[in-house]
């Protein structure tokens, strides 16, 4: 999957994400290096500095070297533990759902996009289906490591995203 985010900081001073004052930091998921940064070069208004990880060398309209800077997406583990209550009709395939749609949702965030417990329990309990009515979420908490779990919200760097795999995610039936 691509995904892009481009930052523009046209201010006089340095921002809350670190930001070089008249930069531009894009923030961008697959794709070959060079072709990124020779697109950025060619979109970028001139003289805006480009701020990020990766740097390749590109040749501007003038035939001079450049050199364009961006931010490769960084991807940031959360972790889920989900208690629920099983009611009539529940069955393990119904917690499979549940971990499931978790993870999707997760997954599908925008870059820089924090996340909060509360749309991970409507997430999980699968609102809107059939199988919402079998069982309820009695406890829901997030964290970047399965030893850190809590409340929230988590807070996701600029140039990150959130990313969850099912092995993130504990289900627990009493």
């Amino acid at each position: 999957m691509q995904r892009l985010s481009v930052i523009d900081n046209d201010t006089n001073l340095t921002d809350s994400n670190g930001l070089q004052p008249h930069s531009i930091a894009a923030v961008v998921a697959g794709g070959d290096g060079q072709t990124i940064a020779d697109t950025i070069r060619l979109k970028k208004d001139t003289g805006a500095y480009t701020m990020g990880t990766a740097q390749f060398l590109t040749v501007d309209q003038s035939g001079l070297p450049e050199f364009i800077r961006y931010y490769p997406l960084a991807l940031t583990q959360i972790f889920v533990s989900i208690t629920v209550l099983p009611l009539a009709g529940y069955v393990a395939s119904t917690g499979t759902a549940s971990i499931a749609a978790v993870v999707a949702f997760l997954n599908a965030l925008e870059i820089g996009q924090d996340v909060y417990q509360p749309w991970l329990v409507t997430a999980a309990q699968l609102s809107g289906t059939p199988l919402e009515q079998t069982f309820a979420v009695t406890s829901l908490t997030i964290g970047f490591s399965s030893g850190s779990l809590g409340p929230g919200p988590l807070a996701i760097l600029f140039n990150a995203a959130a990313a969850c795999s099912t092995g993130n995610v504990t289900l627990i039936t009493p």
